[in-house]
């Protein structure tokens, strides 16, 4: 069993083995560290999620530097980065990534201003954006944009995609 730590300002992912986490560890000792991925500049590892599969891992920056991190962790010892993508709206546009999903196929994002973003992720090394909730900028859902993008940390917070009735929950914060 494996567990998966962004790190923060330390601008990665860490790999854990808690295999035995029953076993009595010393005070303050860790399990033991199987890997990490490389360091990206800049970068705020805030949070991650494992394919279902266990073969990749898909990451978010906080920092808005990269946004989407995706590595194939098939060796947990030697995670390789296969892919850095962001949503797919003009460029111009700087939306934050916060927490994310997968379920299947699919890749949710909370992307604070930019809404719930879906992606498909059969092919992990060219996720395709596939669907999208506008829960900031057109909160009444009628098409109008009444806010704009300018990278704050309002809007979609999370999702959760797992509720038996195929229903996905998004929260926002603003």
């Amino acid at each position: 069993d494996l567990w998966v730590v962004s790190d923060g300002g330390g601008r990665r992912q860490r790999i854990w083995d808690i295999t035995n986490v029953g076993a009595s560890w010393p005070t303050g000792a860790l399990p033991p560290l199987v890997g990490q991925t490389n360091q990206i500049s800049g970068i705020y590892a805030h949070s991650n999620w494992v394919s279902d599969d266990k073969r990749y891992l898909f990451s978010w920056d906080e920092n808005n530097v990269i946004d989407i991190s995706v590595h194939d962790i098939t060796n947990p010892a030697a995670p390789i980065e296969i892919n850095l993508f962001q949503y797919s709206e003009n460029s111009q546009y700087n939306a934050i990534p916060h927490n994310g999903e997968v379920r299947a196929k699919y890749l949710y994002v909370a992307y604070y201003e930019a809404g719930l973003r879906v992606f498909d992720i059969s092919n992990p090394y060219a996720p395709l954006e596939v669907g999208k909730a506008e829960t900031y900028r057109d909160a009444d859902g009628d098409g109008d944009y009444t806010r704009g993008i300018s990278g704050s940390y309002d809007g979609a917070w999370n999702t959760y995609p797992f509720l038996p009735s195929g229903n996905i929950l998004v929260s926002d914060m603003y």
